[in-house]
């Protein structure tokens, strides 16, 4: 019984913690990479964004920022794909 009272004493100071910086970066650098995505208009995907970040002053690791983009749902916008024969009706049976 003592250990669970030991893991109940422990995830209670862990509540009671104050937030770290990097969980506090966390929450801002998500407005921070939206304002760079917006600005090129969706075009930049992670490396790009990381890039501009840096350019900024702002440290990320580029994984970390990549991580955030897929967490939030921010994405580079891709071209759509057409098909280079035309028409599947006219292809050739094969």
């Amino acid at each position: 019984m003592r250990g669970a009272q030991g893991l109940a004493s422990r995830l209670l100071r862990l509540a009671r913690a104050p937030e770290s910086r990097r969980a506090a970066a966390n929450r801002a650098l998500p407005g921070e990479i939206r304002r760079v995505h917006h600005c090129s208009r969706g075009r930049y995907g992670s490396p790009r964004v990381h890039a501009a970040l840096r350019a900024e002053g702002v440290r990320a690791g580029r994984h970390r920022v990549a991580d955030l983009m897929r967490r939030h749902g921010t994405g580079a916008r891709t071209k759509t794909r057409t098909g280079c024969c035309g028409s599947t009706s006219r292809r050739a049976p094969t």
